[in-house]
């Protein structure tokens, strides 16, 4: 047994021997060339199979990078949309600040800019400030929108002119009465008396009459006479000078 450990060992070390004397003495390079011809097609079949089972991974794989790419461009794309309505929304309220702060109203009252959040029955508007409290006039430019009647959990409530609960002491350069809401249409300015004069075009004020509200804020303009048959008093129809739902910025009158 023995024996032929040895005997498998000096074989190889002979064909050991053999193999470094032919590869030495370049007789190898005769057999090299028939061997690699036989064993071409073997190669290029592994080849082949290697590249078979390979491009199916890497089809996978640049699909994957490919939904991947798609997803962060869609991401980024809905960051750039927001960053740019952002923007927009920045300089629109920054139009009307300038705008407010030119209107005659800014010159006479401190107010406290909200942020419009939306309409039902009230306006509601975001409240940034402790200064902004219930009963307070709320304006855009010089004209009146209407007051706070309600503050919580950061919002602010506006009762609108246009409200059918809303009763403002007004007033024309001839004329005194009280302006009525019609419920988000026309507003109407009556108890007027019949021997105050009251004509079509007549800009229509708030009086401050009671504190209710801050004098001198515009209501709207007198658009037509309503025939009425009260011997006492007579009433017209207004329109205002704003849309209530185009709002995207009022201002609190805070010092009122």
């Amino acid at each position: 047994m023995k024996n032929n450990k040895y005997a498998i060992l000096i074989f190889f070390f002979c064909l050991s021997l053999l193999i470094f004397w032919l590869d030495q003495s370049s007789r190898l390079d005769s057999l090299s060339y028939p061997l690699r011809k036989i064993l071409a097609p073997a190669q290029v079949l592994s080849s082949s199979l290697f590249d078979l089972v390979r491009s199916p991974i890497r089809t996978v794989s640049f699909l994957r990078s490919g939904e991947q790419r798609i997803k962060y461009l869609e991401q980024r794309n809905l960051e750039l949309i927001s960053q740019v309505q952002e923007v927009k929304d920045l300089r629109s309220e920054n139009k009307d600040l300038r705008k407010q702060l030119g209107a005659g109203v800014s010159k006479f009252h401190l107010l406290e800019a909200g942020k419009v959040l939306g309409i039902e029955r009230y306006l509601e508007f975001q409240v940034n400030n402790p200064t902004v409290k219930v009963g307070q006039s709320v304006v855009y430019l010089d004209n009146y929108v209407g007051r706070v009647v309600k503050i919580g959990q950061g919002i602010g409530y506006v009762q609108l002119v246009t409200d059918p609960d809303s009763k403002v002491p007004a007033k024309t350069d001839s004329a005194t009465g009280l302006v009525f809401g019609q419920f988000f249409s026309d507003i109407i300015f009556d108890k007027v008396s019949k021997s105050d004069a009251l004509t079509v075009d007549d800009n229509v004020l708030t009086s401050g009459a009671g504190g209710i509200t801050a004098p001198d804020l515009v209501l709207g303009r007198v658009t037509k006479i309503i025939p009425s048959s009260d011997d006492l008093f007579q009433k017209a129809q207004l329109t205002s000078n704003i849309k209530m739902f185009d709002l995207k910025e009022i201002y609190i009158i805070v010092d009122q």
